[in-house]
């Protein structure tokens, strides 16, 4: 089930994740491209306990029961899907980031609540970052972010350090981007050592 939610407005994405059953379509489909899997045993066949909040798998074959959310950042978490489907379609459009505080209020939920949820899907994309390194062909510059603008040596404590990667194919077109903050021992210094360079990759 591919949908693209690049070109979907809010408002069309709230009206078609609007209850817990489209969300339970997708995240099943999305999770199980080719149908159910046993994550003990691979069978493709299971019972759907439906007695719970959230329906309950058991597979046919080694009766070993897996929840829906189970191994995503959902688990565990008494939030409704919908509220969950919408922290990550807003988390994934902003381009300034997203805070505890604005969550809160836009999917109704306490602070507590919106901080962990944003917490899981940084910890998330952080995680998936850290497995999928720059290959082959890697081109890798140093910038700073921030205002003012110090053009002496020294780093003013509202400048930034980047590091900027990409992996580069034969046709030295860009086929993977990496972004890095870089934080250093010493504040005030504006140079970045080699090793976080290496260590980038």
């Amino acid at each position: 089930m591919h949908m693209n939610f690049a070109s979907m407005s809010l408002d069309q994405f709230q009206n078609h994740f609007s209850t817990d059953s489209t969300c339970i379509e997708y995240i099943f489909h999305t999770k199980w491209p080719e149908g159910f899997s046993c994550p003990r045993c691979k069978h493709s066949h299971a019972y759907v306990i439906t007695t719970r909040r959230l329906p309950l798998y058991e597979c046919c074959h080694c009766r070993h029961q897996t929840s829906l959310i189970s191994g995503t950042i959902m688990e565990g978490s008494r939030t409704e899907l919908t509220k969950w489907m919408l922290a990550l379609f807003l988390f994934s459009r902003s381009n300034k980031g997203t805070t505890a505080i604005e969550l809160s209020k836009f999917i109704k939920v306490t602070y507590k609540t919106a901080w962990l949820i944003l917490y899981k899907i940084r910890s998330m994309i952080h995680s998936s970052d850290n497995q999928t390194p720059l290959s082959g062909s890697v081109c890798i510059n140093s910038a700073i972010y921030g205002r003012p603008y110090n053009p002496s040596v020294r780093k003013h404590p509202q400048e930034h350090l980047l590091l900027i990667g990409s992996s580069v194919n034969e046709w030295n077109e860009s086929t993977y981007l990496k972004i890095k903050h870089v934080l250093l021992t010493n504040p005030k210094e504006r140079h970045i050592p080699r090793f976080e360079t290496t260590a980038f990759q």
